[in-house]
């Protein structure tokens, strides 16, 4: 079974008014609601609840970046998921709906929080195929590296090959044995 990449939206600071506690509470469901989609096998789950935290100042680990900065960073994130999961009272929050959107937008399969059941069912019948390097969907090729077979698109075969024709003029450059006269 191929692994599917669950992306957990919700609100964060939101509905919350300021309040710390009220924030933790929402950081709390997620962490749960992740912690329960991670036992259920084939799933990975990225959780933004759990890896940026809203400071009172506004911004995020104290790095500088500004809220809109860090919705941008969400949204590539969900790029590169298989399905977008949507927490309960996801509509409070500004940052959830956009990704809610987003997700429509690129196409990714949407579910929501009574939807568990529905979530399973379409990582058991789902075929997605991944690059192994750069995590695109889509057209997918086993390539061989030594002895292992990948899966890998175009643009990282390519790549791949750029690298190690360049190795190789390298080491020919390097260590050219001329012959003797």
């Amino acid at each position: 079974m191929p692994m599917c990449t669950v992306y957990i939206s919700g609100p964060i600071s939101n509905g919350t008014k300021g309040s710390d506690k009220n924030m933790q509470d929402n950081v709390r469901i997620a962490r749960k609601v992740a912690l329960d989609l991670w036992k259920i096998k084939g799933i990975y789950v990225i959780c933004p609840h759990l890896n940026s935290p809203w400071t009172t100042k506004g911004q995020f680990f104290n790095t500088g970046m500004s809220y809109n900065e860090l919705i941008l960073k969400d949204l590539k994130l969900i790029e590169k998921c298989d399905c977008i999961f949507m927490l309960k009272n996801w509509e409070m929050s500004e940052g959830a709906i956009l990704e809610h959107f987003y997700a429509e937008v690129i196409g990714i399969p949407i579910f929501y929080f009574d939807e568990i059941e529905k979530l399973k069912k379409f990582i058991l019948n789902r075929k997605v195929h991944r690059c192994h390097l750069c995590l695109t969907k889509g057209k997918i090729k086993v390539f061989r590296i030594g002895p292992k077979k990948y899966k890998l698109c175009d643009k990282c075969i390519r790549a791949f090959k750029e690298v190690r024709e360049s190795a190789i003029k390298e080491l020919k450059d390097k260590y050219l044995i001329l012959p003797k006269l």
